[in-house]
């Protein structure tokens, strides 16, 4: 019976030294399986901060390009008033040029007459001049 005892002793140790073993490979399993978890809940963390910065920074992209969409179009309103008043001024600015083309055309004729009036004035005088010189000179010889 020794002999059995020995041979159980011995697959008893065996089988002992195999739990052990065993249980620190699950002891192991355990840890690896705890530190996986807390990795997987950091990373989940992680990405939902991400998420929230991602949705965030829609959000604020969103109002930015929303508020450049509305200074665009308030440039482009402001650019085509100017461009209004631009073509309104240079309307006003030929008109004027038109006007100012009839007043200079005026002016001239007007010269022009007020140099005849001169002449004629001048040659009416001098007629004048001769018919009292002939005037006289029959007064004189009658």
């Amino acid at each position: 019976m020794s002999n059995e005892a020995t041979k159980l002793r011995s697959q008893l140790s065996i089988t002992t030294q195999v739990t052990d073993a065993q249980l620190i490979q699950m002891n192991d399993l355990e840890q690896r399986l705890l530190q996986s978890s807390e990795s997987l809940k950091s990373a989940n963390e992680y990405r939902s901060q991400l998420e929230k910065q991602l949705s965030d920074l829609r959000l604020t992209t969103e109002k930015y390009q929303t508020s450049t969409q509305a200074q665009i179009d308030a440039y482009a309103k402001h650019a085509s008033q100017q461009e209004n008043q631009i073509n309104a001024l240079e309307t006003a600015n030929s008109l004027l040029k038109e006007e100012l083309n009839s007043i200079k055309a005026d002016n001239t004729f007007l010269l022009t007459m007020a140099k005849e009036d001169k002449q004629l004035n001048k040659e009416l005088k001098q007629q004048i001049h001769e018919l009292n010189e002939e005037y006289q000179i029959q007064n004189e010889q009658v």
